[in-house]
């Protein structure tokens, strides 16, 4: 009965004394033996970034929680990822010992490609060799005899064994042939393994009916309610998901990820050029009451005035009177309408200076910071110093239809000297504005708020001077310079001059050249 028995390995050789007579227990107590005495060896398996949400094709390796040469069982926590949608904390599938960390901190990592190597035992290969081997000699005796001999086994010690669903020690062919289905390669999240280990499935075999072959939630709760008998019927309970091994962050779950613009690459550098210079701030409150009025006189005028041409403005707005007082006002202090030259600076007319040197501009290029749908773009008004507030307005409506066209060229652009930025039509009234790069100064302007003040009045009987309270339009001035070559009372005597231009319009008109 035994002589079919010899052409097992020598390293299988049992004794058979103690096993039942019966041929049909003999076949199956071989047959266990055989499963469980598989020699052990090692091989080395990538583990893959799982897909963990639909659409995310990469992931920021935040923090790894392990090292090459850490040993991991199933359920230890690897590494915190985060997605455009979600922090994720990805867990071991496996019970082995890392032994390379494919990315490190900071990395981005593609989904479904190797996130670190894991050497893990590999049993599979002895067993495989070991059941071909039996199953060959003893097909004839399974064949004719399986039911008879499952029957016979479940009810013998010798060949009776405790199935562990986490343990592939432990997976006996009895099982196996008592199930519908069967994977040896299983895919499924961190969520249903841990699910499946508190309720002793093994998912191989569970029938998958998710993505790419994965085994879902479902799939194990119809699996255990299938499985169990009616009187132990298993609920779903919620506390099962207490210890669910992906954290969300909620505050990163709303988050999207994107790359920055050209406009926005671009005031990322010119801003980050900026941070290098010491800027010193000045503010000053300025009266623009007769401004307003002045203003209104000039409107009255456009709107009854016949336009030539199609863009021919019909309304001027504050803006093109802040940009010819700023002008006016450099024309007394005109370093603040420089630039600093630095050691072979390519721009400079004498690159070969080995000194820092200031090039004035005999010319005002007056850019205006504009809110487009592109992003901030600051075009700029040339020779400012020789136009009219007229012809800047004009030119300033043009500049904003070219703008909201996205119609700006690289001539609208290049080769400011002083930089201004009007926030008024949105609200604001202290401001810090941030020097351009290669520019000395700028100017921001907020809202004109109508604010109770002290004015002084003479009696014109009497000649007693009385100081009254009266409503009056302030708007704040605010100007930030490069403290390395503008001091202090510089630009307090250029905003001081520009002040009194715009609290009266008619010496600034006075002025003009």
């Amino acid at each position: 009965m035994f002589k079919r028995l010899s052409v097992l390995p020598p390293r299988f050789n049992y004794s058979f004394s103690a096993i039942s007579a019966s041929k049909n227990t003999v076949v199956l107590s071989l047959f266990k033996r055989s499963f469980f005495a598989s020699a052990n060896s090692h091989k080395l398996v990538p583990y893959n970034l799982a897909d963990i949400g639909e659409g995310i094709t990469e992931c920021e390796i935040i923090q790894w929680y392990v090292k090459v040469g850490d040993r991991l069982s199933q359920f230890d926590k690897v590494c915190e990822v985060q997605s455009d949608k979600a922090t994720v904390e990805i867990t071991s599938r496996f019970d082995g010992v890392i032994k390379e960390l494919i990315y490190n901190e900071n990395d981005i990592a593609p989904v479904g490609k190797p996130l670190l190597m894991i050497e893990i035992e590999d049993k599979n290969d002895a067993k495989e060799d070991l059941e071909v081997s039996s199953t060959k000699e003893l097909s004839s005796d399974l064949n004719t005899q399986k039911s008879d001999n499952l029957s016979e086994a479940s009810n013998t010690d010798r060949v009776s064994t405790k199935t562990c669903p986490n343990d592939s020690n432990n997976i006996s062919q009895t099982s196996i042939a008592n199930h519908e289905y069967y994977n040896k390669d299983v895919h499924s999240t961190p969520a249903v393994r841990f699910l499946a280990k508190d309720n002793n499935v093994d998912l191989r075999y569970v029938s998958p009916t998710g993505k790419s072959n994965r085994v879902t939630k479902e799939d194990v709760l119809n699996y255990i309610n299938k499985s169990s008998n009616p009187s132990d019927s298993i609920e779903p309970d919620i506390n099962l998901y207490k210890n669910y091994h992906i954290s969300v962050n909620p505050s990163s779950a709303s988050e999207t990820i994107q790359n920055l613009s050209p406009v926005q690459k671009a005031m990322f550098n010119s801003m980050s050029a900026s941070l290098s210079i010491p800027h010193f701030s000045f503010s000053d409150d300025i009266d623009v009451d007769s401004l307003i009025n002045m203003r209104n006189e000039l409107n009255l005028h456009l709107k009854k005035q016949v336009p030539i041409e199609k863009n021919d403005i019909t309304k001027i707005t504050f803006l093109p009177f802040f940009i010819k007082a700023t002008s006016m006002s450099l024309l007394k202090y005109p370093i603040l309408n420089a630039r600093l030259s630095f050691p072979n600076d390519k721009e400079s007319n004498n690159s070969s200076s080995p000194a820092t040197q200031l090039v004035y501009h005999n010319y005002h290029n007056i850019g205006t910071a504009m809110d487009t749908p592109s992003g901030l773009l600051v075009p700029n008004i040339k020779n400012v110093e020789s136009k009219s507030i007229l012809q800047i307005a004009q030119e300033l409506s043009d500049l904003q239809q070219l703008a909201r066209n996205g119609q700006l060229t690289v001539d609208h652009m290049k080769g400011g000297t002083f930089t201004l930025s009007s926030v008024g039509n949105i609200g604001g009234t202290n401001l810090s504005p941030v020097i351009v790069s290669n520019q000395l100064c700028i100017g921001a302007f907020g809202k004109i708020k109508r604010v109770p003040t002290f004015k002084a009045t003479t009696d014109p009987k009497t000649g007693v001077k009385s100081e009254n309270v009266v409503a009056s339009n302030i708007l704040v001035s605010n100007w930030c310079a490069d403290h390395r070559v503008v001091d202090g009372a510089t630009l307090a005597r250029f905003a001081t001059l520009f002040k009194s231009y715009l609290e009266s319009p008619a010496m600034m008109i006075a002025n003009m050249k």
